[in-house]
């Protein structure tokens, strides 16, 4: 489901602004270090990359979970993802500082504001990791 966002995101036009934010700051597990794309911004026909760089700390080790995806267009909901965290990354995930990046080539053809969110939960429901991206395109 993450190549979706990636290829949502390579269906857009001009990029005018775009937001990354940790929407779990305080409230997750993990720390989100860093977000961003490179290049950035991202240009039609660019291979973009979004990546994001988050810690784990000590003690905390995950053998199971889920990634939800969700994802707007000028505020309609497309219908979210929720898959095995661990289709999505590498498990087990233990102590460390981890990268995670997805890459596409930019198109054009959308425009308008695309907001998304990446979720990540343990089996009890806690919330690990959520990295928020807004664009207006």
């Amino acid at each position: 489901m993450r190549w979706l966002l990636v290829s949502l995101f390579a269906s857009l036009a001009t990029l005018a602004s775009s937001t990354l934010k940790d929407c779990g700051a305080g409230t997750s597990k993990f720390t989100l270090l860093d977000q961003g794309f490179s290049p950035d911004p991202p240009a039609v026909g660019d291979n973009t990359t979004l990546w994001f760089y988050y810690q784990i700390p000590d003690s905390v080790n995950i053998n199971d979970g889920t990634a939800e995806y969700k994802i707007t267009l000028n505020g309609i909901p497309f219908p979210a993802s929720t898959d095995p965290l661990c289709t999505q990354v590498t498990c087990p995930l233990t102590t460390g500082i981890y990268n995670l990046s997805s890459s596409s080539i930019w198109e054009g053809g959308v425009t308008g504001k695309i907001a998304s969110r990446i979720s990540w939960y343990d089996t009890d429901k806690t919330l690990l990791l959520c990295s928020e991206l807004t664009l207006r395109v």
